[in-house]
Formats: C-alpha cells, structure tokens, sequence
C-alpha cells in the first residue's frame, strides 16, 4: 500500500481497459490486478507511482522513455491506495 498510483503514467497506461477497482479483480489489465481506494483514488505526491513503476513499470516500447522500466517488468500487482495524495 502507499499513496495511490497514477494509471496515466506510461509506465501503467493500459489503452485497452481501464484500472480494476475494489472490488473487482481482474488479469487483463495490463499492471493491475486490483486496486483498492482506501484513500483518494489518486497520488497527489508521486510517491506511489514512483514506487510501483520502479518495481514493475513498462512501456509500450516508444517515445522518450522507451527504455524506462522496473526491476520486474512483466509483473503486476494488486495495490491497496492506504491515504490521500497529500501524504
């Protein structure tokens, strides 16, 4: 859990579906299983964007940050957003 994820980031941008949200679960999403909003539904401060795209951000393999990617690229997660953006 941290402060919630940014889905516009092209570390997580999926075009195809959007964000699975509590309580649906669900393996077509291409970096998240679930997400659950104990918090705002959103990362005002970057800091859990930051976190889960160094762990297991990808991009689509274009643009300036092409080469840009986590430790576990291919994973996903299933992310608990435990407050709001503000910290």
């Amino acid at each position: 859990g941290d402060t919630g994820v940014d889905f516009d980031s092209c570390l997580f941008w999926d075009p195809t579906t959007g964000p699975p949200y509590d309580p649906q679960v669900s393996t077509t999403h291409r970096k998240f299983v679930s997400y659950h909003t104990y918090g705002d539904a959103g990362d005002g401060d970057g800091h859990g964007t930051h976190v889960v795209g160094s762990i297991l951000g990808s991009t689509d393999g274009e643009g300036p940050v092409a080469q840009a990617g986590g430790m576990a690229p291919r994973s996903k997660v299933a992310f608990f957003d435990i407050e709001d953006g503000s910290g």
